[in-house]
């Protein structure tokens, strides 16, 4: 049977102006990039798994944000308590785990989206953290942005033919975007203001060059994460 949702590994958010899509490869600052959106405001929909039903809406799932070792300074304040830790006899096997990976409750981070906020799909970014890069947006064509899509789709190859249709149909319908950076305020303010500006519709002709962000003030560069 073809599944009701298309399912991305993704994060997402939401604003008032509607929902951000964060669809990316493992280790390429898609978790990181999800936490620091929330952390300056706007809502936590989901993070690693994002299922994105008719509208296109994405549904809320709020499970805790996985953030690996190179996140760590970035989020100092997330650090897992000693409680969280456990007991001082707690296993070497848990410990060693939550070195490797802080699962951490969006609600720690900032607020997480209820039934009433706008979940519907304003834009599409695809991130791709690379340490020192400087910050580039670029508007995908159509074929660019289904084959990025095509990859962080998870039930492409048990839907075949209509989920490929609903692919189609998604570009055609939500702006894409690829966005490299180093810097993760940088990319904050980006996709904050691709958020606000006025809607437009698919992934349309490819735009000469790109779009960086010279004259926004380096922060902090961002080591790692996932």
């Amino acid at each position: 049977s073809v599944p009701s949702d298309l399912v991305f590994h993704a994060g997402a958010v939401c604003g008032d102006e509607g929902a951000v899509l964060l669809p990316a490869p493992s280790n390429h600052g898609k978790s990181t990039l999800t936490a620091a959106l929330v952390r300056s405001g706007l809502r936590y929909l989901t993070d690693e798994a994002a299922a994105v039903a008719e509208g296109p809406v994405v549904r809320p799932f709020a499970k805790a944000i996985a953030l690996d070792p190179g996140s760590y300074p970035l989020f100092p304040g997330l650090a897992p308590s000693t409680h969280d830790r456990g007991s001082e006899g707690a296993s070497d096997l848990g410990a060693a785990l939550r070195d490797r990976e802080w699962h951490v409750p969006a609600s720690r981070v900032g607020r997480v989206a209820g039934d009433a906020d706008d979940r519907l799909v304003r834009v599409i970014v695809c991130p791709h953290w690379r340490a020192g890069a400087a910050t580039r947006l670029h508007r995908l064509d159509a074929v660019e942005a289904l084959h990025e899509l095509l990859g962080q789709a998870f039930d492409f190859t048990t839907g075949g033919q209509p989920v490929f249709d609903r692919l189609v149909g998604l570009v055609g319908t939500v702006p894409v975007y690829r966005l490299g950076y180093g810097d993760l305020d940088d990319a904050v303010g980006v996709i904050t203001a691709l958020l606000r500006e006025p809607a437009s519709v698919g992934s349309g002709p490819r735009r000469s060059g790109s779009r960086q962000s010279g004259s926004r003030r380096t922060l902090r560069r961002s080591p790692a994460g996932i």
